[in-house]
């Protein structure tokens, strides 16, 4: 289907994406970590990762991409006005948080039929069904998340099918007026304020 942006561009360099403030409890640190045994556990190198978002841990971030010998292959572009372009040209969207409450980023990536691997934690248990409307992973377990990405990246009908599960996932959640709205309101919040606003991927 020419809806599922998955279908598109069936090609690599595979593009990897994740959303959210460069805090602590977002557990990017986890996601440079699975990165970096991509190329050493699976030798598996053909991949970009944009961590997009503002947050304390930046330089840091920036700081283990480059032990990890990843600088090359993993951006860290800060804030952006509207991940929509991005999010439309992915492969992978991954949320390797410790704790979330209502994810918005994930929402998002699941509406707009991406595969999505997160954090079997809080609200995105909600949200996915491990293996059938994405990945579930433990928090904080780089191996567990390697794994999960060499998987879906490898097994592209594995990743298109949880990509349309995943719409439909958040078509039902979202199929009354009101929660209509409040997923509108969740795309206006992202498309404003993605990575920067404390409560991107916090609130609903």
């Amino acid at each position: 289907s020419h809806h599922s942006p998955v279908t598109t561009h069936q090609s690599p360099p595979w593009r990897i994406v994740s959303v959210g403030r460069l805090a602590p409890e977002k557990g990017h640190r986890y996601l440079i970590q699975a990165l970096g045994r991509l190329n050493t556990d699976f030798n598996f190198s053909d991949f970009t990762a944009t961590l997009l978002g503002e947050g304390e841990l930046k330089a840091e971030l920036g700081h283990l991409a480059e032990r990890y010998h990843l600088s090359e292959r993993i951006q860290l572009p800060g804030f952006c006005p509207d991940v929509f372009p991005l999010l439309s040209n992915a492969h992978l969207f991954i949320l390797p948080s410790l704790h979330e409450s209502s994810p918005n980023a994930l929402i998002e990536a699941m509406g707009m039929g991406l595969p999505c691997i997160a954090s079997a934690v809080g609200g995105v248990l909600e949200l996915i069904e491990d293996g059938q409307s994405g990945l579930l992973v433990p928090p904080g377990a780089p191996e567990a998340l390697a794994r999960a990405i060499y998987r879906l990246l490898e097994d592209r009908e594995l990743a298109e099918r949880l990509g349309a599960n995943a719409t439909r996932k958040i078509l039902q959640m979202f199929d009354n007026a009101h929660s209509i709205r409040q997923l509108e309101a969740v795309y206006r919040e992202c498309r404003a304020n993605p990575g920067r606003t404390n409560h991107l991927a916090l609130s609903l």
